[in-house]
Order: C-alpha cells, then structure tokens, then sequence
C-alpha cells in the first residue's frame, strides 16, 4: 500500500513539473528510467538516499513524498502548507495556538475550531485507546 501511494504521489508531481520519466530519471540520477518505473507503478520501495535525490529534482522536502492528498482532508492540508511556504505555515500555526482543546469525558475530546464566519465550532474527536505494554502482553 504504501509503495503504491508513494509512486502515485511521484507520478503526480513529475508530472505537474512536466518531467518524463526518463528526464526524472536521468536527473535524479537513478540507475533507469525502468527503475524509475518500478517505483511509480509501486513494486519497488526506493532507498533514502534515492528519496532525497527525488525530492530535490522534483522541488519538494522528502517528507512531501509521504503526503497522499487522496487519502483526505489531512493530508490535503499538509500539501497545500506545503506549497504555499512559509507565511501560510505561519498562519496555520498561529490557528492551532488558537484553538482551545478541553476533555470531555474518557473517550472524547471537545475542540473548538473557529468556522469560516469565525463563529466557533464544537468538534467532538474520538481519543485513541492506549494500552499498557503490560496489556498487550497479556492478550
């Protein structure tokens, strides 16, 4: 799963760049453009070291490699702080300093998100279990 979304994710920002494959390659200097395609198709998960000589051919931090728009809102946010730098990024941050998280119960968290005409919004979020490693043993 991950190797297919990771080479979905390097198709769609070769091709936003107007790259081939072939150029992809031979810029990034992987070893084949078949190599290449090996990766996009999702059958083979590359190396760090070729991750990073990708990302920078493709303009973008390797942890932008690991960003699946298509997966939801999430990440569809983490790729649109992405693109628009440092002054957006800002901006988002300055919002989560905002934002007020107060518990609820043992199960729920209630957040207050400010909505579009800036009126708050309540937001009842799931928690997590966390087990103990002791837990987990006993099972």
């Amino acid at each position: 799963m991950l190797a297919r979304s990771l080479g979905l994710r390097i198709v769609a920002l070769r091709e936003a760049r107007g790259q081939t494959q072939e150029q992809l390659a031979w810029e990034a200097d992987i070893a084949s453009k078949g190599y290449l395609s090996r990766i996009e198709a999702g059958k083979r998960l590359p190396s760090l070291a070729i991750l990073d000589r990708l990302a920078g051919e493709l303009d973008v931090d390797v942890r932008d490699l690991f960003v699946f728009p298509e997966r939801g809102l999430v990440d569809q946010a983490m790729a649109a702080v992405s693109m628009l730098g440092d002054a957006f990024a800002r901006r988002v941050l300055e919002i989560a300093a905002d934002r007020r998280v107060r518990p609820t119960g043992a199960n729920h968290t209630v957040s207050t998100l400010a909505a579009a005409d800036g009126a708050p919004s309540y937001v009842s979020v799931p928690r997590k279990k966390v087990r103990s490693e002791g837990a987990r043993k006993r099972r």
